[in-house]
């Protein structure tokens, strides 16, 4: 049991490693990822911030990443980042506990966002205009058998629908590599396609 555990653990680092290479992380948002915005996102505008959380998250986490992203507008200028949060621990099997531990994730983004923009203007969060950026929560998952946790927080609430109007709740992405044919990762020719492969 402990071998299995610890071969568990090498894959994951493994992945975490793969995706801390902002070209590699580039192709899988561009590839993966259905968010519009991704379509065009390039090494340069992908910042590695996972080191920030682990005093708040512990030593459980430390194979997961938290990317901030910027966005351009047509002349160039930087956008408000968005937020990426991969977890990657849980990639081999079905963990239905996972939405809490996004949740725990966008928390404490949100604050520490909080943190860094009112030293910057003291008293910018109580504004109306104040606006958090957004998070996309994605889980790459190499397990062979189908993702049956539920993607949406709630669901992990009991009688969730019942109360779900005073329930946080948000939906997070999976990539399952088993859900592409060979063909289609070889078709993309591109670097993080291959490992995929090569994972599957």
């Amino acid at each position: 049991m402990k071998q299995t555990k610890g071969k568990q653990k090498t894959r994951d680092i493994s992945s975490k490693n793969v995706l801390d290479n902002p070209v590699l992380c580039a192709q899988f948002l561009r590839d993966n990822v259905k968010v519009p915005l991704f379509k065009d996102v390039r090494p340069e505008d992908i910042e590695d911030v996972s080191e920030r959380y682990r005093p708040f998250l512990g030593t459980e986490f430390e194979s997961d990443t938290v990317k901030r992203i910027w966005f351009h507008d047509e002349n160039g200028n930087r956008n408000e980042p968005l937020f990426l949060i991969s977890l990657t621990e849980h990639k081999s099997v079905v963990d239905y506990d996972v939405a809490m531990q996004l949740l725990k994730y966008m928390l404490c983004i949100w604050l520490e966002y909080g943190k860094e923009m009112e030293q910057q203007n003291a008293g910018i969060s109580g504004r109306k205009i104040f606006r958090y950026p957004a998070i996309i929560p994605v889980v790459y998952y190499e397990g062979k058998k189908a993702w049956t946790a539920d993607r949406h927080f709630r669901g992990r609430i009991a009688k969730g629908n019942l109360f779900q109007d005073w329930i946080p709740d948000f939906c997070y992405e999976v990539v399952r590599i088993h859900d592409y044919s060979n063909e289609e990762l070889l078709e993309r020719g591109n670097e993080m396609s291959l490992i995929m492969l090569f994972n599957k």
